[in-house]
């Protein structure tokens, strides 16, 4: 079980570009879009997975119900859910977050670290079949050769 605070895909949106940006440790903590970032009013205070792993705005919804409007909890006690990530059905999700890294950047982290574990089994399989055509080759040498 891991929760989104831990996790490197959790953003939020810049109102005025519609971008998703990287969330800093002090909302990881509390929930709160911290007020000393330039311009924090110009985010959104509701957590968003890129990578889509999860919708995380009905869980914002019902835990704005449930904490009574009180932006100080909301977020939190959605981020700071345990959860089975990446669920059913999606490819990607979880990933412990670096500092200073954006989502994109852990993103593109996973695709080498997949790339790599694909190049080792194309090579594991290159020297398979050389393998087995040299010891093809031999046994048709022994042959012809008799």
């Amino acid at each position: 079980m891991v929760k989104c605070a831990d996790c490197g895909f959790l953003t939020l949106r810049d109102k005025e570009t519609g971008l998703l940006v990287e969330v800093n440790d002090d909302y990881r903590v509390s929930g709160k879009v911290p007020e000393y970032i330039l311009a924090y009013e110009n985010f959104h205070n509701y957590p968003i997975c890129f990578a889509m792993a999860y919708d995380l705005m009905p869980e914002v919804e019902r835990a704005i119900v449930h904490n009574k409007n009180d932006d100080s909890k909301y977020a939190l006690d959605v981020i700071t859910s345990e959860r089975i990530c990446p669920p059913k059905r999606k490819e990607i999700g979880f990933v412990n977050y670096q500092q200073g890294f954006t989502p994109k950047e852990h993103r593109e982290m996973i695709d080498r670290e997949r790339q790599r574990a694909s190049d080792k089994r194309w090579h594991l399989l290159e020297i398979v079949v050389i393998a087995i055509a040299t010891i093809a080759a031999g046994v048709v040498g022994y042959f012809l050769r008799h």
